[in-house]
């Protein structure tokens, strides 16, 4: 019969677990819009703010090209943010 002390293992999780909550905590209450893509520009996560200002509903958006869902052809990413922000 093996025993192993997993005692290390449950700390390493509760301290992700934490990790995780703290920064899902801060990105979904931060006053800003955040957009995280891969590198190939489909959006992967966005805050509920982001979706505040591009008036779409929660989720709607994830997986899709960011170039579709912002046309920021002739303007900088911040510029339109700001100039489409919610006050």
């Amino acid at each position: 019969v093996s025993m192993n002390d997993i005692t290390e293992s449950k700390e390493n999780l509760d301290n992700l677990r934490e990790s995780e909550v703290f920064i899902s905590t801060i990105f979904n209450s931060v006053g800003e819009g955040i957009i995280v893509t891969d590198s190939g520009g489909s959006i992967l996560v966005c805050n509920s703010i982001l979706y505040e200002i591009l008036q779409y509903q929660l989720g709607e958006i994830l997986g899709e090209k960011i170039s579709s869902i912002l046309d920021i052809s002739n303007k900088s990413a911040e510029e339109f943010l700001i100039e489409n922000s919610v006050e």
